[in-house]
């Protein structure tokens, strides 16, 4: 008699970041239109824009570290268009880092950005997994190019903070403060001057909507053009700040404030072991890990569901939160062993809390409850 069976070898998969690095010059440049001159200029002191991508394996197979030196089938898009195809890069005003080196995939970018045609850049590349022989994609978007006309007699305002700012709810505070900068031409002017004022307005895909405390209740403050949000209340809203003077909108900037988690969060459950015979509660426990350490009162930033899978029972939920109170005979467990697994979600940015007809629910000090 002949018995088969079959072995497969299981990889974790490989945990990998990616990260940019802008060298030489910055994304953002002055036109003189006066001199006719840009400022730096990129054809004297180039921008190098740097993906970093590194790897880190579990299995302890794959070199842990920065992998750009393994890095295949390199792209960078310009406004969503191959580099490679224009006529700029031929001309020289662009060039790709081939080396085999920590900085393989850079883009060398001398070329002035006109202050009508902002750039956006693309990366796309390949990174073998060659523990499995499969390709794992790459991509980075959205690293912006742009510059301000800043000719004498013209109104210019830009935020003291990333134009897109991700935040993440484990780690950074619960405020952010946007304050704006103004020139008139080459001179920074008080936000406060006579005739000046300013519009704070969210994006409805392509049309602006004047922010109000119905509609955007995560703006806590909105003075001369300083805005105070509350990140919890913010999943991904696009934002437009608009400067008047005399009435006349003179300027303007966006920018984007988004919800984002760590990479490389794990999971472990705690498993008590086998329970007495009269034992009716199942004890368990999650813990989860940041790339810093255990997660303390993970509850506040994930919903952790359990369930129970049982031959007489199929799938039952039971109780949430980071520590498990399963019923032994909910849960359908007699003499055959049962299955304990938990659902982990990340928590969406928190809301109002209301009542039935929508009247916000306050403290004494009529601050406003919020939950998720």
């Amino acid at each position: 008699m002949k018995i088969e069976g079959s072995i497969r070898r299981v990889y974790t998969p490989l945990n990998i970041t990616r990260a940019v690095v802008i060298g030489g010059t910055p994304t953002t440049q002055v036109y003189k239109s006066i001199e006719g001159a840009f400022e730096p200029n990129r054809l004297i002191t180039p921008t190098t824009v740097t993906p970093v991508i590194t790897v880190n394996d579990k299995d302890g197979i794959y070199p842990n570290g920065n992998a750009n030196a393994q890095l295949a089938s390199i792209q960078w898009l310009v406004n969503g268009v191959d580099v490679t195809t224009l006529a700029d890069y031929t001309n020289g005003l662009y060039a790709i880092d081939n080396t085999i080196t920590s900085t393989r995939g850079s883009l060398i970018v001398k070329k002035n950005v006109d202050p009508m045609t902002p750039m956006s850049l693309s990366f796309r590349a390949l990174l073998p997994d060659t523990r499995q022989g499969i390709n794992v994609k790459i991509a980075i978007d959205k690293i912006m190019f742009s510059s301000q006309d800043v000719a004498d007699d013209k109104y210019t305002i830009e935020p003291d903070q990333p134009v897109e700012l991700n935040y993440n709810p484990i780690t950074d505070g619960d405020n952010v403060t946007f304050t704006s900068k103004v020139w008139r031409g080459k001179d920074i002017i008080a936000n406060n001057t006579a005739g000046l004022s300013f519009q704070l307005y969210y994006m409805n895909g392509t049309n602006r909507v004047l922010t109000t405390a119905n509609n955007s209740p995560e703006v806590i403050s909105n003075a001369n053009g300083v805005f105070t949000f509350d990140l919890r209340m913010i999943q991904k809203r696009d934002y437009t700040v608009a400067l008047f003077k005399d009435s006349i909108e003179v300027a303007s900037y966006q920018f984007s404030i988004n919800r984002k988690y760590p990479d490389g969060l794990t999971c472990d459950l705690v498993d008590y072991g086998a329970i007495q015979p009269t034992q009716r509660v199942i004890p368990r426990k999650a813990l989860i890990h940041t790339r810093s350490g255990l997660l303390t009162n993970p509850e506040n930033y994930f919903t952790i569901e359990w369930h129970t899978v049982s031959t007489t029972k199929g799938d039952v939920t039971h109780n949430q939160g980071s520590v498990a109170t399963i019923d032994a005979d909910k849960a359908g467990l007699g003499t055959d062993p049962i299955s304990v697994y938990c659902n982990v979600d990340e928590k969406p940015a928190m809301s109002l809390v209301t009542d039935e007809l929508g009247n916000v629910y306050t403290d004494e000090s009529g601050n406003s409850y919020i939950a998720n």
